[in-house]
């Protein structure tokens, strides 16, 4: 946003944190982005501004709370979100994975067991190895767990860490592991407008992650794949979303399928650079659109062949 003249103000926790060291913001504000502080502090500074501004959220827990608090912050910005029943469909990966199995949308053989004689027949019916998880990796899960997903090899295992499971989540979630390397990781990137219109959609895939298997990109290129792209278009367009997101499907080495593994919205998601080093403007369309601003901007894929590291 810097380079097109906009101030921007950002909000930490940790200020001196490496990741908020930064020459595109006029000024960090140290605060909790978790909670109701966060609320108070852009309300505070909302009251200092000459005109209204456009909140951009980086992370599930300031999108939950600022969506919660929407209305008090529509008098000092311009906020672009979905109903919150949407936002919380997303968030919450049981209601996630339900919503795609009531609407046939692929995702790897998932089951939601209460108790051992569910697991027994979990046991008997999913292909190992498989993944538990919970619906958020929040508060609890951290107690036990040093992972947000724990892989099972097989049966023995999944029981063993079963009771663990359920102290820290009342909704565990058992999923088939997607056969792969990490280069079967494909994501697209996608932004819808205030008409629930998608504006843009750009496919790309990781190259590596860390942690290896189960963590987040860290070299990634773009490529072009058009299963993707109507799966995000099917998924997002039956519901009435708009804004930023992206979708992570996997290809399955067992049966050559694509699966839904994630949805992560109304943030940017971690590749997002890769969308403006291939030439689409995806951050300042987004706040174009907030801030009612009429540009003719490049939001079409052009396939320039872009990487992107996370150094």
């Amino acid at each position: 946003m810097a380079r097109y003249g906009i101030p921007v103000v950002g909000f930490a926790d940790d200020p001196n944190h490496f990741c908020s060291r930064t020459n595109a913001c006029k000024q960090v504000i140290a605060t909790n982005t978790s909670n109701e502080q966060l609320i108070d502090s852009l309300t505070a500074l909302g009251k200092n501004l000459d005109q209204k501004a456009v909140i951009i959220p980086c992370s599930d827990n300031s999108i939950h709370i600022i969506s919660l608090h929407r209305k008090e912050l529509s008098e000092f910005y311009d906020i672009i979100l979905p109903e919150h029943d949407i936002i919380e469909l997303f968030m919450d990966k049981v209601k996630f994975y339900k919503y795609c199995q009531l609407h046939d949308f692929p995702i790897p053989t998932t089951f939601f067991p209460r108790d051992e004689l569910d697991l027994k027949e979990i046991a008997s019916n999913i292909n190992f190895p498989c993944i538990i998880k919970p619906p958020r990796a929040i508060g609890n899960w951290w107690k036990f767990f040093r992972e947000k997903v724990l892989k099972i090899q097989n049966s023995q295992e999944l029981f063993d860490v079963f009771d663990q499971c359920l102290k820290a989540t009342d909704t565990p979630i058992v999923q088939e592991w997607i056969l792969g390397n990490d280069s079967n990781l494909n994501s697209c990137t996608f932004y819808y407008n205030n008409e629930h219109e998608p504006v843009i959609t750009y496919t790309s895939r990781k190259l590596r992650q860390w942690p290896i298997q189960n963590g987040e990109i860290c070299l990634g290129e773009e490529i072009k794949n058009e299963t993707l792209v109507n799966n995000t278009l099917n998924l997002m367009s039956s519901v009435k979303f708009r804004n930023v997101g992206s979708l992570e499907m996997k290809l399955n080495d067992r049966d050559g399928q694509y699966y839904i593994m994630e949805v992560n919205v109304c943030r940017l998601p971690m590749r997002f650079k890769i969308v403006e080093a291939g030439g689409v403007e995806l951050v300042y369309t987004m706040y174009c659109e907030a801030a009612g601003i009429n540009a003719h901007l490049q939001t079409v894929q052009q396939y320039m062949g872009a990487k992107w590291i996370s150094i």
